[in-house]
């Protein structure tokens, strides 16, 4: 059986020069899980989710938007992210976030990418020795 980054042609080494510590985790697992997310979702808000849950969860250095599409952009063959789809994404995430802590009503989808963004999170917390 072809490994997984193999199989999808993620180059998941490239992850080590945004981790906070090189050896902290282990870099296919990582790959994995970001692109899983990224490969079930076409929408701006996913990157919001997947950028929120990558600072909070303790593995990669604080990075902006541009960055952070950069290292995805390392990371998937072909991907091609733009930096103005990123920076959306962020944003809308944030301002939906905002709205959420004011008490206004926010769609169930929206709350089950904040879900999302807690799973992903987490997963990747789970990941560091």
């Amino acid at each position: 059986m072809v490994p997984y980054c193999k199989r999808k042609r993620l180059n998941h080494l490239s992850l080590r020069d945004y981790f906070v510590k090189e050896d902290m985790v282990d870099t296919e697992k990582v790959a994995r899980l970001l692109h899983l997310y990224w490969d079930k979702c076409d929408q701006t808000i996913r990157w919001g989710v997947m950028y929120n849950a990558a600072m909070d969860s303790g593995v990669f250095v604080i990075m902006g938007a541009d960055s952070f599409k950069d290292m995805k952009n390392n990371l998937i063959a072909g991907l091609s992210a733009n930096r103005t789809s990123v920076a959306r994404g962020i944003r809308e995430y944030d301002d939906y976030c905002r709205a959420q802590r004011k008490g206004e009503m926010i769609p169930l989808e929206i709350e089950r990418f904040f879900r999302a963004k807690l799973t992903l999170e987490a997963a990747l917390k789970e990941l560091i020795h």
